[in-house]
């Protein structure tokens, strides 16, 4: 199978498992091999590849802490996140966006344990982590967003 059909296949099920109505869902975004396919907050589905072309609605999905995990680490409890956007161009590449229930320097703390725990060591300058899992470096960017967090992983 090629690697744009695993993550399209990938995404999808992530879709179907964390199907929820709610007032904004999770935006989904894959591309690799000039194919792709994105689910809109809304849950509208556009699948662009070789095989197939359509577009087709699906539940709104709710993506939160417990739908993603790194190195062995979760989002701060209480995350929602917003937006996933898989880029399989050249170097497999994934951004997630989030916010967290507390401010940048609790959620900074949080993580850095939790990644110690863990046993993957991360480097803290300010509000960004960086660390590596078994191939690929990643980081996480927070700002504050009124009393809460805004948070960007990179991964690749």
């Amino acid at each position: 199978m090629h690697r744009s059909a695993m993550l399209l296949t990938a995404t999808l099920a992530l879709s179907v498992a964390a199907c929820n109505r709610g007032e904004e869902g999770t935006q989904i975004a894959v591309t690799a091999n000039g194919s792709g396919g994105s689910m809109g907050s809304d849950g509208q589905v556009k699948i662009d590849t070789p095989a197939f072309k359509g577009a087709f609605k699906l539940p709104q999905i709710n993506l939160s802490a417990e739908n993603f995990e790194l190195n062995g680490v979760h989002l701060y409890p209480d995350s929602k996140i917003a937006a996933v956007n898989a880029d399989g161009t050249g170097k497999d590449k994934v951004t997630v966006r989030f916010t967290s229930p507390a401010d940048p320097a609790t959620v900074r703390t949080w993580f850095a344990e939790q990644f110690k725990q863990a046993g993957t060591e991360v480097k803290v300058d300010g509000n960004t982590l960086t660390g590596r899992d078994d191939d690929q470096t990643f980081t996480i960017d927070l700002s504050p967003q009124g009393k809460q967090s805004a948070g960007v992983i990179r991964i690749g």
